[in-house]
C-alpha cells in the first residue's frame, strides 16, 4: 500500500486550528497504523495524488467554494467532516467526481446518504494518559464528572445525587463542572478515577447522544451507560444508526431508571464490561479497514 496523504485544513488560521481537536483522537490513532504523510495545505499535490481531507465542519460552513476549488486539485478524496455536532455544515455541496464522505457524529435524517458514519471518539491525549495511568483496580461502582447544562444531564445528575444524599450507593464519584473542558480535576486525574470505576454514566450532549465520555469509558475498560437521545434531538435509535444492531452497552431513555438498572449491571460485571471492550476493539479495526478500503477503491 502506498503512502496515504492526509490534509488537515483550516481556512481561518490562526483563529481556527486545523488539527488537534478533542474529537480527532480516534482518527489520529487510526492514521498511526498506516504509512501516512500529514499536511495542512494543498501546495504539495502532484498530478496523480489523492488524499484524506479533514475539515472542522462547524467552522467552515461558508467555505464550500474554496473547499471545492482545492479538492479539485486531487485525483480522489476521502472527505471527513468533524466537529459538527449541530449538523450545520452543508456537506452535500462538497463536490468531487472521485470522493467518499465520512461524517463524524452523524445526525439521523441529515446524514443517511453519507458513505460512512464516524463516532465521536476521544481526545488525542487519551491513549497516552491511560498508558501512563496503567492498570487500576475498580473499587468504584459508578462515575460522572461533567457539565450539567441541559435537561438530560440534569436528569442523570439528579439520580446520582439521590445515591449520594440517601446513602444508598455512595460508592461512586459525582463532580459537577460549570464549563466545557474545565473539569474541576485535571484530565489525568479524571481518567484515573474513571479507570478505577466499573460503570460510567454517559448522558448526551446538547445536540447529539454521542459524547467523549463514552469512548473514554470504553478505552478505560469500563461499562458505559449511554443516553438514548440528546436534549435537542429526541429521535431514539442513534447508537444503532452508527454501529448497527450489535451495540453491547446499556442505553437509557429515562435516567430515573438508573436506580433500578445499576444493581443489575453490577451483578453482570465484569462480563458486561469485557464484552464492550472486545466489541470496541473490533469496531476500531472495522473503521481502520473501512478507511483503507475506501482509499484503495478510489486510488485504484
Amino acid at each position: 500500500m502506498a503512502k496515504i496523504h492526509v490534509i488537515w485544513k483550516s481556512y481561518h488560521k490562526p483563529e481556527i486550528i486545523e488539527r488537534g481537536y478533542w474529537d480527532q483522537g480516534l482518527l489520529e490513532d487510526i492514521f498511526k497504523q498506516f504509512d501516512v504523510e500529514h499536511h495542512t495545505d494543498f501546495d504539495w499535490i502532484g498530478k496523480k495524488d489523492g488524499a484524506v481531507v479533514i475539515i472542522n465542519g462547524r467552522t467552515h460552513v461558508d467555505d464550500i467554494d474554496q473547499i471545492n476549488e482545492d479538492i479539485a486539485k486531487l485525483k480522489w478524496v476521502v472527505f471527513i467532516d468533524t466537529g459538527d455536532e449541530e449538523a450545520v455544515f452543508p456537506w452535500r455541496k462538497v463536490k468531487h467526481p472521485m470522493m467518499k464522505v465520512w461524517i463524524m457524529m452523524p445526525r439521523m435524517t441529515e446524514h443517511n446518504d453519507a458513505h460512512f458514519k464516524l463516532p465521536n471518539g476521544y481526545r488525542p491525549t487519551t491513549h497516552e494518559e491511560l498508558k501512563n495511568i496503567g492498570y487500576q483496580e475498580k473499587p468504584l461502582d459508578w462515575f460522572f464528572v461533567g457539565q450539567v447544562n441541559h435537561e438530560r444531564r440534569e436528569q442523570c445528575v439528579q439520580e446520582l445525587d439521590y445515591f449520594v444524599k440517601s446513602g444508598e450507593n455512595q460508592n461512586g464519584t459525582l463532580v459537577k463542572t460549570k464549563e466545557f473542558g474545565k473539569e474541576s480535576i485535571p484530565y489525568h486525574e479524571y481518567l484515573k478515577i474513571m479507570a478505577q470505576t466499573k460503570i460510567v454514566c454517559c448522558p448526551s450532549g446538547i445536540e447529539s447522544a454521542d459524547n467523549f465520555r463514552l469512548y473514554e469509558a470504553l478505552e478505560a475498560g469500563c461499562l458505559p451507560v449511554a443516553d438514548a437521545f440528546s436534549a435537542n434531538f429526541k429521535t431514539p435509535g442513534f447508537w444503532q444508526y452508527i454501529f448497527g444492531d450489535d451495540v453491547p452497552f446499556p442505553i437509557v431513555s429515562y435516567w430515573d431508571k438508573f436506580h433500578d438498572l445499576l444493581p443489575e449491571l453490577l451483578k453482570d460485571y465484569p462480563a458486561n464490561a469485557n464484552r464492550c471492550f472486545a466489541w470496541w476493539q473490533l469496531k476500531k479495526r472495522e473503521i481502520k479497514y473501512r478507511l483503507l478500503d475506501d482509499v484503495k477503491e478510489l486510488s485504484k
